[in-house]
């Protein structure tokens, strides 16, 4: 009636799911108390380099071979590529899962094992991991950050495991990783007008003047970049339920108002203390609403005095 095809893939999935309680009884030790690892024939794997073993190990912590099953039981397809991406991670010393990694805080390698293998989607989260950390330029610098901070660690892998779309973003523009990941605060509505603001400024102050720069392409980079910053650290409070849906709404709403503002005074050659003239943009379905979401699009209508 449950969909399982045999007593031992019902046993499996109940042994999967009572790992997981398990792990979380746990985590309510007092500090300094001893806990019992998941992990300690996946990590042993990882330590001599044995791919075979870990992604079997990895398999069978996630409860996808059997309990009491033989060694050298086939592997799901899944579970493997989901393991092979972990590999990748462990291939550079500095990496996630590297040995100096490993070797500098112990229980990286385990935070990260758990929050994959607990993520929505274990497969998607470690790709969008293997991916993202391959596009991160300083490597050693950022698995510190991570390394002290198990939450950022947590707080990551469950939007990869969790949205295709935050995994692309994050992959595209690796430079925002741990700016918005250690970010102290949760996004609202004036801090995304403020981050277009500052972005157009930036890319302002970037520019040399000797330089035949096309002033629109700059202009446009700025608001992508704001765009694209604003909608992560947006997603990502999102996902960690650190805001509500109308506030994630709000805070992209005021997003588009501010790029819709920023690119008529641009056009216009409007100075920011003074108001647009000739021009009205009048917001309509979910932007006049103040509701916009991650997939809008900004549906506007264009009043000019000729």
């Amino acid at each position: 009636a449950l969909g399982f095809t045999t007593p031992e893939a019902f046993e499996a999935d109940i042994a999967a799911h009572m790992a997981r309680i398990s792990a979380r009884f746990l985590s309510l030790l007092p500090e300094g108390a001893a806990s019992t690892s998941r992990f300690p024939s996946v990590l042993a794997a990882l330590e001599r380099s044995n791919a075979d073993a870990f992604k079997e190990t990895v398999a069978r912590a996630a409860g996808a071979i059997p309990e009491g099953a033989p060694p050298g039981s086939p592997v799901p397809d899944r579970w493997a590529d989901t393991a092979r991406d972990l590999l990748e991670l462990a291939r550079h010393p500095d990496a996630l899962l590297g040995a100096r990694s490993r070797e500098s805080f112990p229980s990286l390698g385990e935070t990260v094992l758990e929050a994959v293998l607990d993520a929505a989607d274990p497969e998607q989260a470690a790709r969008y991991l293997r991916v993202f950390f391959a596009r991160v330029r300083h490597l050693g610098v950022y698995t510190k950050l991570l390394g002290d901070d198990p939450r950022a660690v947590r707080r990551l892998v469950e939007a990869f495991g969790a949205s295709a779309f935050i995994g692309d973003a994050l992959a595209n523009n690796p430079e925002l990783g741990d700016a918005l990941l250690f970010a102290q605060s949760a996004p609202t509505p004036s801090k995304a007008r403020s981050e277009v603001r500052e972005s157009i400024a930036a890319e302002a102050a970037r520019v040399d003047p000797g330089e035949e720069d096309d002033p629109e392409d700059g202009f446009v980079t700025a608001l992508r970049r704001a765009k694209s910053r604003v909608t992560i650290e947006v997603g990502l409070s999102d996902l960690a339920s650190e805001i509500e849906t109308r506030e994630a709404t709000a805070t992209l709403s005021a997003l588009a108002d501010a790029s819709l503002d920023a690119a008529v005074r641009f056009a216009l050659g409007t100075a920011e203390h003074e108001p647009p003239r000739g021009l009205a943009v009048v917001a309509m379905g979910k932007l006049g609403g103040g509701e916009i979401g991650y997939g809008s699009d900004l549906d506007v209508l264009f009043l000019f005095d000729p």
